[in-house]
């Protein structure tokens, strides 16, 4: 065997040794396309690779003070942090006419900007365009203090309901699902023509208006009404009208928040809704039965 492989060129493999090494050829080929297919390539960018990176870099300790509010300043008087505030509700779940309680779902959404959170989109060089921060990192990164002054309850969802996400220039825009119920003033002194208001009352815990300025998504900082304090998409009941029944808005409808400072120096955000009962409704399912039941028990004073 020595000697034929010598006529045959001396390095080359024997005959019988060829489907052997065609075999692995093609077991190293499906292996290579198989880990190109299930990993994705690195972008070919300046900077983190990824989301997850660029938030440990950018809220590690020895660079990030989370206990610190935005924005950046060299001075020891900075400005204040404006925070825009606005509640989307989807679904009005109970009023309590006992109690004066108005539970209501949706979501709760807070904006700011924090500069030390800024990052270099795709255009610029970098690796990706936004980052999503879940609430299982929530903890890098400084909050808001913002509370609801008339809160009863506020149950919370899960972490699928509810994220971080931070813009390239440093904008922040939180989002919650939540299940709120508030104690509202309510008159019934015109039943059953009564109207009443939804109110929600916001404000930061801590910080006065030389630090935090509480205002309606897009509204001017300072005292006033302005800016979509309340979105919601068209609410409907068997018992209540609401502002896109009254105004005719039938795909949902939008109210301004009206801020005031308080004795204390503190913004006080009411974010309201108006709705109405349907008269017809407590007539027919209310007035007429109580007066039908009431008929029929003085007949018996009648009958000999």
């Amino acid at each position: 065997r020595p000697a034929v492989m010598h006529k045959r060129g001396g390095n080359s493999p024997p005959a019988w040794a060829w489907p052997a090494f065609l075999r692995l050829a093609l077991l190293l080929l499906r292996a290579a396309l198989r880990d190109a297919a299930g990993s994705c390539p690195m972008p070919t960018c300046v900077g983190p690779r990824t989301p997850k990176e660029f938030l440990e870099l950018a809220t590690s300790p020895s660079v990030y003070d989370k206990s610190s509010r935005p924005p950046c300043s060299t001075q020891i008087d900075k400005p204040p942090t404006v925070m825009e505030v606005q509640l989307r509700v989807t679904q009005l779940n109970d009023v309590n006419t006992k109690t004066g309680h108005l539970t209501i779902n949706g979501y709760w959404r807070l904006w700011w900007k924090d500069e030390r959170l800024a990052f270099s989109n795709t255009s610029e060089g970098g690796c990706f365009d936004k980052v999503i921060v879940m609430r299982e990192d929530w903890h890098r990164m400084w909050l808001p203090d913002v509370f609801i002054n008339n809160l009863v309850s506020r149950d919370m969802t899960s972490d699928f309901g509810s994220l971080i996400h931070i813009s390239p220039d440093g904008s922040v825009w939180m989002s919650e699902q939540a299940c709120i119920t508030v104690k509202c003033t309510m008159d019934f002194g015109r039943l059953p023509f009564d109207k009443h208001n939804a109110e929600i009352v916001v404000s930061s815990f801590r910080h006065s208006i030389s630090d935090m300025r509480v205002v309606p998504r897009g509204g001017s900082v300072g005292e006033g009404s302005s800016g979509a304090g309340i979105v919601a998409p068209a609410l409907s009941s068997a018992v209540w009208l609401f502002p896109n029944d009254l105004e005719g808005t039938p795909d949902g409808f939008s109210t301004p928040g009206a801020v005031v400072v308080s004795e204390d120096d503190f913004d006080m955000l009411t974010l309201s809704f108006r709705y109405e009962r349907k008269e017809r409704y407590f007539v027919l399912q209310v007035a007429i039965p109580c007066m039908m039941f009431l008929f029929v028990s003085y007949i018996a004073f009648f009958v000999d």
